[in-house]
C-alpha cells in the first residue's frame, strides 16, 4: 500500500524561514483501502527515481522548510545576510534531524526582488544544503515565485537540472490553472 504526499501551490503569507518536522507513524492512518491501494499501486510518476518508502518502524519523517524569500532585498546587507542564515539553518537541521523527505514550501525566492538575470542562480543556492545531504526532497511554489522576474515554471525545470534528488515535477496539462505547474503528488511506499 501507498500514500500520497500532495503538494500544492499555495500562497502562504509569512516572510520568515523555520524548520518544522513532522513525525507520522503508520498505525495513525485509518484502516487500508484496498481499492484506493490497488489504484494507486499503478501509478508511478518516477519510473527512474529511487520510491520513497516509510522506515521498516512505520514512521516517514519530514522537514519542512517554508517561505525562504530567497533574493529579498539584494541591494543592501539585510536580504543577503537572510539567505545566508537560511542556508546556515538548513545545514544544521538536516544532518541533525535525518529527515527521510525534506519540503521546501514555496515562496522559495522573492521574484519582484530579484532581478532577471540571477533568479535562477538562488534556485541553485536553496538547493545546496539539499544536494549535501542527499535527501529525496519536493518543493512548492508560492505567490512570490511567480512574478515578472521568475516563474513557478522556470523554477522548477531549474530545480529539477541542479538536483538529482527532487521529487519536484510539473503538473499535468489543465491542472492547477494559470500558475499552477507545481501542483502535484509523491507516492510514498511502506
Amino acid at each position: 500500500m501507498r500514500i500520497a504526499l500532495s503538494l500544492l501551490s499555495v500562497p502562504v503569507y509569512v516572510t520568515w524561514a523555520a524548520p518544522s518536522r513532522i513525525q507520522v507513524p503508520f498505525s495513525s492512518f485509518a484502516a487500508d483501502n484496498d481499492e484506493i491501494s490497488q489504484f494507486l499501486s499503478g501509478l508511478d510518476p518516477y519510473p527512474n527515481k529511487p520510491r520513497i518508502t516509510f522506515k521498516n518502524d512505520g514512521t516517514f519523517k519530514i522537514t519542512v522548510f517554508s517561505d525562504l524569500h530567497f533574493g529579498e532585498n539584494p541591494w543592501d546587507d539585510w536580504g543577503p545576510v537572510q539567505d545566508a542564515n537560511s542556508l546556515k539553518l538548513m545545514r544544521t537541521v538536516l544532518p541533525s534531524e535525518r529527515p527521510d523527505y525534506v519540503v521546501i514550501n514555496g515562496d522559495l525566492i522573492t521574484g519582484e526582488n530579484t532581478f532577471r538575470e540571477n533568479s535562477t542562480s538562488l534556485i541553485d543556492e536553496i538547493m545546496g544544503p539539499i544536494n549535501e545531504a542527499k535527501i529525496p526532497f519536493s518543493s512548492t511554489q508560492g505567490n512570490h515565485d511567480n512574478q515578472a522576474n521568475i516563474t513557478h515554471l522556470e523554477e522548477i525545470q531549474r530545480e529539477l537540472r541542479v538536483a538529482p534528488m527532487s521529487y519536484t515535477r510539473t503538473a499535468p496539462k489543465g491542472v492547477g490553472g494559470a500558475g499552477g505547474e507545481g501542483n502535484y503528488w509523491v507516492p510514498v511506499s511502506l
